[in-house]
């Protein structure tokens, strides 16, 4: 079992990792002192190995897939990172820019672990597709433009999911698109 704990904000965190379990301690009962023993073995932690070109700002989401730690910085450093579990630093997966296997602001990804690729989306309406083992840029999709934006993307099931919001429609009417 791998527990992930980090700090940036005070924003909620989402990790979507089948070696994950995740305590809602919100609901938890109050016994006074809390023990992080009473649920984990042990502890150990990944200090990550930051080069100047890849250096994070904000963690905006994480993921940990075949044994690498996947971290998006959306808002700082606008890039996706990648990790071993030891923190050696891998590779950065894709790469900002206007061409047609760049992306302009992330806003989620998702991996598929069987065909070892990882979707990246990005908020100006297109899904990128990137090989896991040497980050090379595998197909751009171009998504429909409209009065709309999509949101999150989820794989489940060997389908690729995407959540679409409309500023008119409330939560419980959001779309989801399966590509």
């Amino acid at each position: 079992m791998c527990t992930i704990i980090y700090s940036c904000n005070n924003e909620a965190v989402q990790i979507h990792s089948d070696a994950s379990y995740i305590v809602n301690i919100d609901s938890a009962e109050d016994r006074g002192v809390f023990y992080l023993s009473s649920i984990v073995k042990s502890v150990r932690p990944i200090l990550l190995e930051e080069p100047d070109y890849a250096l994070i700002g904000d963690i905006y989401q994480m993921d940990i897939v075949d044994n690498h730690i996947f971290i998006l910085d959306a808002l700082v450093a606008k890039k996706m990172f990648m990790y071993d579990m030891n923190g050696k630093f891998l590779r950065q997966i894709g790469a900002m820019g206007e061409g047609p296997d760049e992306y302009r602001a992330l806003a989620d990804f998702c991996v598929d672990t069987e065909r070892k690729e990882i979707y990246l989306l990005d908020r100006y309406k297109k899904l990128l597709k990137f090989n896991i083992r040497d980050g090379k840029h595998l197909e751009t999709v171009n998504l429909p433009h409209g009065d709309f934006w999509y949101d999150e993307l989820a794989y489940v099931d060997n389908s690729l999911y995407m959540d679409i919001n409309h500023e008119e429609l409330d939560v419980s009417n959001n779309r989801l698109l399966k590509l």
